[in-house]
């Protein structure tokens, strides 16, 4: 493949052959990321597990709040895979300067597809809040629909809108930093840091700023989507690379994620509520995810070079379901939360947990798949 120091393939050249792994971990050519798959469902239920544990009184913890450090990698890793997906779906058909045709009749396709799954459940999940005073719900709405905040994981949607609209000058940007990606990263990553410091330990903008620069924002998440583009175009190159230096993920994953929960607890004594230390948004998590996408990508190769049929089949099926399980598993863990104290007397904390989160998926899958 022509491709220099993590630079997209030079004018004219063919695209990264990364599509299907197969058996020994090698890259296949295929148009279908099978190791992607694998990565969204894992990444899938590590989200509804933080979930979980963030909205359910298992979560008030601190065993519980340092399991939530320790898969704060999730929301990341998600931005990173929907970017990955897109500009390796979309790069091929833009012209050597990153020109998408057709770029209007893209953001339209992507307003639809994001846009009315956000505004239906925003709804649905806003008339469950407010009922049985459902007459405040049409102010309610509005606000929410421009917040992000009928459900604490709606953000996702806001910040995907965002990306759709924004996404033809990602590819533009991404083709004219060409040879250059690395300072790219870089510069995406300090401003990230920069970014969650003022979070932390200033204060997290909400409200109707939320969109603009708090949570809802792609301020909130410029690294990680520059980062899925990145890779989309090298990924070639990430692959052969991650594969050689699987001990020093595995350090790096070690090293970063023991200084994350050593900064939770040295905030945890300091004063600081345990949910509040635990937050994603902070500039601990950068340092933690990086490595952990490198990582769970090993890990999902793995599972995409399986041989097994149904395994393969249960991986592509799940990430198709991806989608509408982030959508839906927060009613399944409102259900759950409010009747897991029947139990709660009967087991111990860990195994409480346990089953917290695999009553949430369990109920979750089947609800997605029927729909």
């Amino acid at each position: 493949m022509a491709a220099g120091r993590l630079g997209v393939p030079a004018a004219g050249a063919p695209p990264p052959a990364a599509g299907r792994v197969a058996p020994g971990g090698r890259v296949a050519p295929s148009g279908h990321l099978a190791q992607v798959d694998a990565l969204r469902v894992i990444t899938c239920f590590s989200v509804l597990t933080v979930h979980v544990l963030g909205v359910t009184e298992v979560g008030e913890s601190i065993p519980s709040n340092l399991v939530q450090i320790a898969l704060h990698y999730s929301r990341y890793v998600f931005f990173v895979v929907s970017a990955l997906v897109l500009v390796h779906s979309y790069a091929p058909k833009a012209d050597p300067a990153g020109r998408l045709p057709g770029a209007q009749r893209f953001r339209r396709h992507r307003l639809l597809v994001i846009g009315v799954p956000y505004a239906v459940w925003t709804a649905a999940y806003l008339i469950h809040a407010q009922w049985p005073h459902e007459s405040a719900v049409p102010l309610a709405y509005a606000r929410s629909l421009w917040v992000g905040d009928g459900k604490y994981h709606l953000y996702f949607l806001v910040v995907s809108l965002q990306f759709g609209l924004l996404f033809p000058w990602c590819l533009r940007l991404v083709a004219a930093t060409r040879g250059r990606h690395i300072w790219l990263l870089a510069i995406g990553a300090a401003a990230q840091i920069a970014t969650y410091a003022i979070y932390y330990y200033v204060g997290l903008p909400g409200g109707w700023l939320s969109p603009v620069a708090g949570e809802a924002s792609l301020v909130a998440y410029q690294f990680w989507l520059l980062l899925g583009a990145v890779i989309a175009v090298n990924l070639d190159v990430v692959h052969a690379w991650l594969v050689e230096h699987v001990m020093l993920v595995i350090i790096a994953v070690a090293v970063s994620l023991v200084a994350a929960e050593a900064v939770f607890l040295v905030d945890s004594e300091g004063g600081t509520e345990p949910n509040a230390a635990s937050t994603s948004l902070q500039p601990v998590t950068v340092a933690y995810a990086v490595p952990a996408f490198g990582l769970l990508y090993l890990l999902a190769c793995r599972l995409a070079a399986v041989r097994s049929t149904a395994v393969r089949s249960a991986i592509r099926s799940l990430a198709r379901l991806s989608f509408g399980i982030y959508l839906v598993h927060p009613a399944a863990a409102d259900f759950v939360d409010a009747h897991y104290h029947l139990l709660a007397r009967h087991l111990p904390q860990v195994e409480l947990t346990v089953l917290v989160v695999v009553a949430t998926a369990v109920l979750t899958v089947p609800m997605v798949a029927l729909m």
